[in-house]
C-alpha cells in the first residue's frame, strides 16, 4: 500500500516528471506505470481500478496504463520496473504489444543513471522467475543496452540475492563499475566469479574460515552452488583461532621476514590437517623437533658418503693411480674417482646441512 497525495504529470523528459497536485483519483491513476499499480483503495475499503489491473493480475500479465509507448517514454526506467513486476508473477504471461513497445524504446535506458539502473536491476535479479525474465530482457534488447552479459541462462536459478545471480551469468565483474555497485557488492561479485567452480564441503568451508575468508562470502558461494546446508554451516561453524602468531615465532628467535610468513603458513596447514586440534606447543615443538631431525639426517648422510669416499681412497692406497689428498684433487679428478653423482649429492647434502644449522642457530633458543 502507498499513502500519498494525488498528482498528475505536467511535463516529462524520459527520466523525471514535473507534477501538479489534483483531487481526482482517476487523474492520479493515469500517471502510474502498470495497470495493477494504478489501483487504489480509500479508507472505506472501496477499490478504484480504472484500467482493469485486477483482471491483469488474475491473468498473470503486466500491462502499461493506456499507451505503452507513451508510458515508457515518460520514464524509461519503467522498462526495468515492468520486468521486475513480471518476475513477481508466478508463471507470468507476456503481452506481445508490450514487448514490442519495449523493444522499440530499449535504447532510451541510456538516459538513465547507473545508480537508478542498479537500484531497479537489483530487485529484478533478487526476484522470482529470473531466467525467464532475463530471457525476455535479452530478446527485447534491454540486456545489451544496459551492458548485462546473459550467457548460460539455462543455468540460472533463483537465489534471492542479485550478486549471486550476477555471478551465475558468465563473467559480469565489469558490471560492478558500469552500474556503480558498492565496494562490498563488487568485492563479493569478484569473489563468487573466481571461486564458483570450487566445490564446497564441510571441511573446505571450515578451512576457508580458518584462512580468514568472511563467513558471509562463503555462505553466498555455497548458495551460488545450490548447497544450502553448506551455506548454513558457513554461518554457524565454530572454527577456533589459529593458535600460533608471529610473536610466538619471534619468541623462539626467528627474525621477522618472508621466512616467518612461510613458516606460519606451514604451521597453519598442519593445524588444519589436525582438524584444528593441534595446540600452539604441539605445533612449535613439532617444528623444532623436525628441524633437529633434519640436521641429524643430513649429517648422517654426509657421514655415509664421507666414509664411502675414505674407503674408496684407502682401497687404492697401494694403487699406482692413487690420487692426491682430496683437497688437492681437481674437480675432474674428484668426479672420476668418487663418481659424479655421489659427489654432487654430497655437495647438496653439505649445503643443506649448513642451511639447517644456520636456521637452528638463528631461530631456536637454547631451551629447545
Amino acid at each position: 500500500f502507498e499513502i500519498t497525495t494525488l498528482r498528475a504529470d505536467t511535463e516529462t523528459d524520459g527520466r523525471h516528471a514535473e507534477v501538479e497536485f489534483v483531487k481526482s483519483w482517476e487523474e492520479d491513476a493515469q500517471r502510474r506505470d502498470l495497470t495493477y499499480n494504478a489501483m487504489s483503495m480509500d479508507i472505506d475499503g472501496n477499490v478504484y481500478d480504472y484500467f482493469n489491473g485486477m483482471d491483469d493480475l488474475q491473468d498473470k500479465v503486466s500491462k502499461f496504463v493506456g499507451d505503452a509507448e507513451k508510458r515508457i517514454t515518460e520514464d524509461y526506467l519503467r522498462i526495468l520496473r515492468y520486468f521486475r513486476f513480471q518476475g513477481r508473477l508466478s508463471t507470468p504471461s507476456w503481452n506481445d504489444d508490450t514487448l514490442k513497445a519495449i523493444t522499440t524504446h530499449a535504447k532510451g535506458l541510456t538516459q538513465i543513471s547507473a545508480e537508478r539502473i542498479w537500484q531497479e536491476m537489483s530487485k529484478v535479479l533478487a526476484g522470482q522467475n529470473v531466467a525467464n525474465v532475463l530471457d525476455h530482457m535479452t530478446k527485447t534488447g534491454v540486456s545489451k543496452v544496459i551492458g548485462l552479459a546473459t550467457t548460460d541462462l539455462n543455468k540460472i536459478k533463483d537465489r534471492g540475492n542479485p550478486i549471486i545471480v550476477l555471478a551465475q551469468m558468465g563473467n559480469n565483474v565489469d558490471i560492478a563499475k558500469r552500474w556503480r555497485l558498492s565496494n562490498t557488492e563488487a568485492v563479493l561479485l569478484d569473489f563468487l566469479v573466481k571461486n564458483k567452480n570450487n566445490s564446497l564441503d564441510k571441511k573446505t568451508v571450515e578451512d576457508m574460515i580458518a584462512d580468514g575468508v568472511d563467513k558471509e562470502k562463503i555462505s553466498a558461494l555455497a548458495t551460488l552452488q545450490g548447497k544450502e546446508d553448506m551455506a548454513d554451516h558457513a554461518i554457524t561453524a565454530n572454527v577456533p583461532a589459529f593458535p600460533v602468531t608471529g610473536a610466538d615465532l619471534i619468541a623462539t628467535g626467528m627474525k621477522p621476514g618472508p621466512e616467518m610468513g612461510e613458516k606460519l603458513n606451514q604451521l597453519k596447514q598442519q593445524w588444519k590437517q589436525s582438524n584444528f586440534t593441534a595446540t600452539k606447543d604441539e605445533l612449535l615443538e613439532g617444528w623444532v623437533t623436525g628441524a633437529i631431525k633434519g640436521v641429524k639426517w643430513v649429517a648422517d648422510k654426509v657421514g655415509e658418503l664421507n666414509s664411502k669416499a675414505k674407503k674408496a681412497y684407502d682401497d687404492k692406497v697401494d694403487a699406482p693411480d692413487k690420487p692426491e689428498p682430496y683437497k688437492k684433487m681437481s674437480k675432474a679428478e674428484k668426479e672420476a674417482f668418487y663418481g659424479k653423482n655421489d659427489l654432487k649429492f654430497s655437495k647438496e647434502l653439505i649445503k643443506q646441512q649448513k642451511e639447517w644449522q644456520k636456521k637452528l642457530r638463528n631461530n631456536i633458543k637454547d631451551d629447545y
